[in-house]
């Protein structure tokens, strides 16, 4: 299992890349001035066993996160392994969101009733129609532009509209054999 939640890590960091990357021993440091969302500016673990000195690399990535003015965060999986995650329990930090990872075989899906869209060539299009549906300040506009700027693999990008209202946005980036959706 954890071959595979490192696969999607992998795959994850590449459809949503953080403009700057560092590493402490396994542990990804991804931090993004431009936009605050949390799989940009986290310390991601990606192997169970690399606990060692877990205090004196919380106090570096520390010092990083505020250099960019972010709050401290760590994306717990699978791969951060249970003595990390007893570390910060012990030392009072807090759970405050969960992201949830799903998979489906396209051959098991059901697309019968699914709607046949081509996605947009404008970026900024996209991004208005993105800020407007999650109630976004337009002030994260230009990280996002960079942010989407950045996506290596072949990303698509769609807006659901009814006329000029956009309802509803969604990036599909497709890498290897997998393709990852974002909202």
């Amino acid at each position: 299992m954890l071959a595979i939640v490192r696969r999607y890590e992998a795959a994850g960091f590449r459809a949503w890349p953080a403009a700057a990357v560092h590493y402490d021993g396994t542990w990804v440091v991804r931090l993004t001035a431009g936009h605050p969302a949390k799989r940009l500016n986290s310390v991601n673990p990606l192997d169970p066993g690399d606990i060692q000195h877990i205090a004196e690399r919380i106090g570096r990535a520390s010092r990083r996160f505020d250099a960019y003015g972010r709050p401290l965060t760590f994306r717990i999986s699978p791969l951060s392994g249970p003595v990390l995650s007893k570390h910060l329990d012990s030392e009072g930090w807090s759970t405050f969101d969960e992201s949830l990872v799903m998979r489906l075989p396209l051959s098991d899906a059901q697309l019968d009733a699914a709607m046949d869209q081509i996605p947009l060539k404008d970026i900024s299009r996209f991004i208005g129609a993105s800020l407007k549906v999650s109630g976004s300040d337009v002030s994260l506009r230009p990280g996002l532009s960079e942010i989407i700027g950045a996506i290596q693999p072949e990303a698509g990008l769609f807006a659901l509209e009814k006329g000029t209202e956009p309802l509803a946005t969604l990036i599909c980036v497709h890498d290897g054999d997998l393709a990852g959706l974002f909202e």
